[in-house]
């Protein structure tokens, strides 16, 4: 079983979306955060209309603060407080109109319950869900290092329990989209689940979602990206594409047809995907002298960058870039987030998806034996 642990708040930060109505509304933020004494919640807001980032300071007072403003349509707020800043600790929220409660503790900004707006409540309930589970996970995953042998009844027990929790969590996702699709909650958890569920389904949930949902600025390219997974489903001819290499060369990838190929999908910023490279790379010199060859579409826009992990981590095979956001390769093959990637068969069809790990040594091996 694959597991992929997304932090909700995290994926979502940024978020905002467009109003079918244009009039300026007021709204009220007071709360209370234990522990942030006269510090600063700093909220990360996404403007729907320039797109830009801004940022709004407010001042604590024994821990309590208050804010008043106005704006012209729901948005979605990244809030950290100055003391947590590249500490991970943060929470998300929406400001719209009326008057939003945030309560909490700067300890654990993850738990931090905000309400009083429809959409708000709406979003505090999926947090409590999914926070409940991710609480249970982190109890078993302790457990399960302090078995510490993957071989004892225990430790299975455990890992066993992690799963049908991880399970559990998609179970309920999925549910709640599908039973409320007004709520801007479910256009969220729609994007979270998106690479995990067969496209047809995707699709299903998308179209049946309301048409404000639909304005989040999250699911902007949910069509494309639908369109995009249609494309590249396993079985499916792979799309061809001409994108130029590292040394400004055009690489086709029916060029390279009669070979497996590993269409990687990767990022310099990316953490996961540099954390990845080395089983990438031990794959790569296994098999390069079997029929088998990788290239590595990268979604940078810093060429120097780019070059430069490619460098560092000491990556031999073809890398290809338009260093342009967006990717049209990774529009093309309905790629996001990253890291992901393709397995193509000497035919030009996709066998194989989103390996990951010691995944893509092990399949390969099944096909190049």
């Amino acid at each position: 079983m694959k597991t992929i642990i997304l932090n909700l708040t995290l994926l979502f930060c940024f978020v905002s979306f467009q109003s079918s109505s244009q009039s300026t509304y007021k709204y009220e933020i007071k709360g209370e955060i234990k522990g942030l004494k006269n510090d600063t919640l700093y909220l990360n807001i996404m403007s729907a209309n320039t797109a830009k980032l801004e940022k709004t300071l407010i001042a604590a007072s024994n821990d309590k603060f208050s804010y008043k403003g106005q704006a012209d349509k729901p948005v979605m707020v990244w809030a950290q407080t100055t003391a947590k800043r590249g500490d991970n600790g943060n929470f998300t929220f929406f400001i719209e109109e009326g008057k939003i409660k945030i309560d909490g503790s700067n300890d654990d900004l993850t738990h931090v319950q905000v309400i009083g707006t429809p959409n708000n409540n709406d979003y505090s309930y999926v947090n409590s869900r999914m926070n409940s589970y991710y609480d249970k996970i982190k109890i078993h995953q302790k457990k399960l290092k302090e078995v510490g042998d993957s071989s004892t009844a225990a430790y299975k027990a455990e890992f066993k329990q992690i799963a049908f929790l991880y399970d559990s969590i998609y179970i309920f996702q999925n549910e709640y989209v599908a039973n409320h699709p007004n709520s801007l909650a479910s256009g969220m958890l729609l994007m979270l689940i998106a690479d995990k569920m067969p496209v047809q389904k995707l699709e299903e949930y998308y179209l049946n979602l309301g048409e404000n949902v639909k304005k989040l600025s999250i699911l902007s390219k949910m069509p494309v990206k639908i369109e995009g997974k249609k494309r590249s489903v396993i079985g499916s001819p792979a799309p061809d594409f001409i994108m130029k290499d590292v040394n400004g060369k055009n690489i086709t990838l029916s060029d390279y047809r009669g070979r497996y190929v590993l269409l990687d999908f990767w990022a310099s910023w990316c953490v996961p995907c540099r954390q990845d490279n080395p089983n990438v790379k031990a794959a790569y010199e296994k098999f390069k002298d079997k029929n088998f060859t990788i290239i590595g579409v990268s979604v940078d826009e810093n060429g120097e960058s780019w070059k430069k992990a490619i460098e560092k981590d000491q990556l031999p095979w073809i890398h290809i870039s338009d260093l342009q956001k967006p990717n049209p390769v990774a529009i093309l093959y309905g790629v996001q987030p990253i890291p992901d990637n393709f397995l193509i068969s000497p035919e030009g069809k996709i066998i194989e998806r989103g390996l990951h790990g010691n995944e893509v040594e092990k399949v390969l091996a099944g096909y190049l034996k």
